[in-house]
C-alpha cells in the first residue's frame, strides 16, 4: 500500500575535480605508505584504506589507485565515493565495505549496470558496523581525514573547530582516527 516503484535517480553531488594541488597531496600519501611498506611499518599485504570524503580524499584514493608502489586494497570506511567505484571495476580494489555511497549518478548507474561484480565486491553496513571502534582496530584500517588540526605528538582533531563547532557530522572520521593503525 505505501510503496511505489520509482526509478528517479537520486539528486547526486559531484566534487570538482582533482586539481594540480590535490594531486600532489594524493602522490605524496602514496609514496609514504610505499616507504612505510619498504620499511616493513606496513605489512607487504597492505591493509584496509578508510578516506575522508570529498575532493582531497578522492584525489588520495586516485593516486593510490594508479600508483604502482600500492599494492591491491581493500576498503572499509563509513563512506565510498567515485574513485573506490572505479577502480574496484579496474581490480585496484579488492573489495569495499561502508555504510554508504557518495558517488555521481553516472557511477551510481555503473554499479547497479554491474551488480553481479558489486554484490560479490561491496558490503554495505549499518553506521554502528561501519565505525566501531573494534572492528577498525582489528582490522589495522589505515585512516586518511583531511585535519583541521594537529599538534607535534601526532593528535590530530577533524571534527570540531574551536572545540565545539562541529564541522563532518557523526562518526566516521574521529572513530578511525583514534582506532586505526596508521
Amino acid at each position: 500500500v505505501g510503496v511505489i516503484e520509482s526509478n528517479i535517480p537520486e539528486e547526486a553531488r559531484a566534487f570538482p575535480d582533482v586539481n594540480a594541488e590535490t594531486l600532489q597531496i594524493g602522490l605524496n600519501v602514496a609514496e609514504l605508505l610505499s616507504r612505510d611498506i619498504k620499511a616493513g611499518r606496513i605489512p607487504a599485504c597492505f591493509l584496509p584504506i578508510q578516506s575522508g570524503v570529498g575532493r582531497t580524499g578522492n584525489a588520495v584514493l586516485k593516486a593510490l589507485g594508479t600508483s604502482p608502489l600500492i599494492p591491491r586494497f581493500n576498503v572499509y570506511s563509513e563512506v565510498i565515493q567515485d574513485a573506490v567505484v572505479d577502480y574496484m571495476l579496474e581490480g585496484k580494489v579488492v573489495d569495499a565495505s561502508c555504510a554508504a555511497m557518495t558517488v555521481t549518478n553516472e557511477d551510481q548507474r555503473r554499479v547497479y549496470d554491474n551488480m553481479d561484480y558489486f554484490s560479490q565486491h561491496l558490503t554495505l553496513r549499518q553506521s554502528e558496523v561501519a565505525n566501531s571502534p573494534e572492528v577498525i582496530r582489528r582490522l589495522g584500517v589505515i585512516a586518511m581525514n583531511t585535519a583541521l588540526e594537529c599538534d607535534l605528538y601526532g593528535n590530530e582533531n577533524s571534527s570540531h573547530i574551536c572545540g565545539s563547532a562541529l564541522m563532518n557530522g557523526i562518526g566516521g572520521s574521529c572513530d578511525y582516527i583514534r582506532n586505526g593503525y596508521i
